[in-house]
């Protein structure tokens, strides 16, 4: 639900202000329209000059809210805006003293900025509201200059005054409709964009708890994997009469030192920004790069590989957390389907995609729902980590991950990147 392009980037306060004085323009254009008529078309002898004046302080207001978002743009404070609806709000009161008071058939438009408080601001701020509005109302039944008549009689005085209710009435709906709904609407936006955040901060806090985690699982699966090396290659050397012993011993060490290859870089890029983890290449040449490395842990499944773009592939910053997000999401299809993967690499001016595909089991509804949190996965064994970690890695990089099933069987997933987080001109 949007209410203003740009609400998504401007404080609440600020939204509603820069409201308000649109709002404030329609009335002051509804005022001289009004005044117009009365004094011209009804011959109505009204105080002109104070009439003016009051106007003419309600478009001061508006020039003087213009100049205080200008000079706060981290945003303004509710007493600020408060102070310009209670100024409209006397300002109008004024209007009436001068034209009738209470029996003014326009004196209904009291209610629109109370409406407006009670959308926008807290409940204090109401209370406040209601009374200076009941306050003002209550002076102007006692104390007011009598509305002149104009040239006719009393039968048509009287029905020019309906027809000034049905006016103010048809006004006030219109302009609460307008705008105390955006208004109302941008404080549901606030309210969503605060949700959106928090989720964001207990992601934050997860991705660095899991994090430490992995940081010290790295340094004690040093030891472990170091002896399995010196294992395997012992078992290469006694055992070289045996082909098939030494292959599977020659393969069990080449995938140990891929893990302790992936160690070392986890505790290396610890503490490196995205500049030192990364390097400059063609996004072609990165995701080629990263196909190679699944096929190389990933022997027994065949990935069918295919490339198309718009123009010349754009050069990235080959992201470390992006690559494992990847090659995480690659595994997760090679263990639903061992046999056959599908891979699609794609680029535009705007996007770089990916779509990879898998002739597994696919997931349930619920599942779906669900995916990209930890700890929910399809497979018997494991903790749903992968999908998390690359759900989280692409949306920090204003992507987004989708993932589908398909028809007959398998599932779909579909990471879409903006080009622009990842150029190299932009870092």
């Amino acid at each position: 639900m949007r209410s203003d392009p740009s609400s998504s980037t401007i404080p609440i306060e600020a939204l509603n202000l820069r409201r308000f004085m649109g709002l404030r323009y329609i009335v002051i254009a509804f005022e001289l329209a009004l005044i117009v008529v009365a004094s011209r078309v009804l011959d109505m002898a009204l105080p002109l000059r104070a009439l003016l004046a009051l106007v003419g302080l309600q478009f001061l207001l508006n020039v003087f809210a213009a100049m205080q978002l200008r000079w706060s743009p981290g945003g303004i404070s509710q007493p600020v805006f408060f102070s310009h609806v209670a100024l409209d709000t006397l300002i109008f009161a004024g209007l009436m003293y001068l034209t009738g008071g209470s029996s003014n058939p326009l004196v209904s438009l009291f209610l629109l900025p109370l409406f407006t408080v009670a959308a926008t601001l807290p409940q204090g701020y109401t209370w406040a509201m209601s009374g200076l509005t009941i306050l003002s109302y209550t002076v102007l039944m006692y104390y007011f200059l009598p509305l002149p008549r104009g040239e006719h009689g009393h039968e048509t005085d009287f029905s020019f005054h309906v027809q000034g209710m049905w006016f103010g009435f048809m006004l006030s709906v219109a302009l609460i409709m307008f705008f105390v709904v955006r208004m109302s609407n941008g404080l549901r936006e606030r309210d969503e964009r605060l949700s959106r955040a928090r989720e964001q901060a207990l992601r934050d806090q997860n991705l660095v708890a899991m994090g430490t985690l992995a940081t010290g699982a790295a340094h004690e699966l040093g030891t472990p994997l170091s002896t399995m090396a010196v294992i395997a290659n012992e078992f290469i050397h006694e055992r070289e009469d045996d082909p098939y012993i030494a292959e599977k011993a020659g393969l069990m060490r080449s995938q140990i030192e891929r893990c302790k290859g992936i160690l070392s870089e986890m505790t290396a890029g610890v503490h490196q920004g995205r500049l030192e983890g990364g390097r400059a290449v063609a996004f072609d040449a990165y995701i080629d790069d990263l196909i190679q490395a699944f096929e190389s842990s990933r022997p027994g499944t065949e990935c069918r590989y295919e490339r198309k773009g718009v123009g010349a592939p754009p050069r990235i910053l080959a992201d470390r957390t992006l690559s494992q997000a990847l090659l995480n999401i690659l595994d997760n299809a090679a263990d639903a389907s061992a046999e056959r993967i599908d891979v699609c690499l794609s680029w535009s001016a705007s996007d770089l995609q990916l779509v990879i595909q898998d002739r597994g089991p696919g997931m349930t509804r619920e599942m779906l729902a669900s995916v990209g949190t930890p700890f929910v996965t399809s497979k018997e064994e494991g903790q749903g980590l992968g999908l998390y970690l690359a759900f989280s890695v692409v949306e920090r990089l204003g992507g987004h991950v989708r993932i589908n099933n398909r028809d007959p069987k398998g599932l779909e997933v579909v990471l879409t990147i903006p080009v622009e987080t990842l150029l190299v001109e932009a870092i």
